[in-house]
């Protein structure tokens, strides 16, 4: 599949430096910075969810709650 893209100026002389980088070729590149994108992607997405439980079981649990004020008093 082909696709156009526009680059600034500073994306493309990175782009065009892909050899200084150890890649074989501009696609070689995109591909890698294809997938180091996918992979924050997803790390950042299993974060949020993991927050949200977090928050979930935290606001939930009145105990928690209370150890926590409990623990920030003593630090005062």
């Amino acid at each position: 599949m082909n696709k156009t893209l526009t680059l600034t100026k500073e994306q493309f002389q990175i782009l065009s430096k892909y050899k200084d980088f150890g890649f074989t070729n501009e696609t070689a590149l995109l591909d890698y910075a294809i997938r180091l994108i996918q992979k924050e992607i997803q790390k950042r997405s299993e974060l949020t969810l993991s927050a949200d439980l977090y928050s979930e079981i935290y606001n939930s649990d009145r105990d928690l709650q209370d150890l926590t004020q409990t623990s920030l008093n003593d630090m005062e």
